[in-house]
């Protein structure tokens, strides 16, 4: 018979593996009972560097265009606005609803007078042309199109 060795930490590995997802029902900031949360989420996105440019890909499925913000503030590019739920008897919710929010501090050789942004399909890109100098840019609002 072959025996496994013995390893302390193997339930603490799997709680943190897991997260602590099993202490709330739901997705994080979702709640059982109608859907609605106060609670912001932040959307999953991926960021891609190439030679010209970085590129920021954040999924916002089922979020309204003129619902979307994106903007710069002390070197940091935000995006925030808030996803409506329509149907108030969600059970099981797994969607996020309620208000939304991620920002990203901006690499010093970004040119921010030429950033812009497009969403389509569920996904907003926000295309960051990387220059040679960047100086410190005042609050700026990024027209989503």
């Amino acid at each position: 018979m072959q025996s496994k060795p013995w390893y302390p930490f193997r339930h603490a590995d799997d709680f943190f593996r897991r997260g602590t997802s099993y202490l709330r029902p739901g997705p994080p900031g979702i709640r059982e009972g109608n859907g609605n949360s106060e609670q912001q989420w932040p959307p999953s996105a991926n960021i891609i560097e190439s030679s010209k440019e970085y590129l920021i890909k954040a999924e916002l499925p089922g979020v309204e265009k003129s619902a979307i913000k994106v903007s710069i503030d002390d070197g940091q590019l935000i995006i925030e606005g808030e996803h409506e739920n329509d149907d108030e008897t969600e059970h099981r919710p797994v969607i996020f609803f309620g208000s939304f929010f991620r920002s990203f501090i901006l690499p010093t050789n970004v040119d921010t007078s030429r950033i812009t942004s497009k969403y389509k399909n569920g996904i907003l890109r926000v295309h960051l042309p990387k220059a040679a100098q960047s100086k410190p840019e005042k609050a700026t609002t990024i027209r989503v199109d």
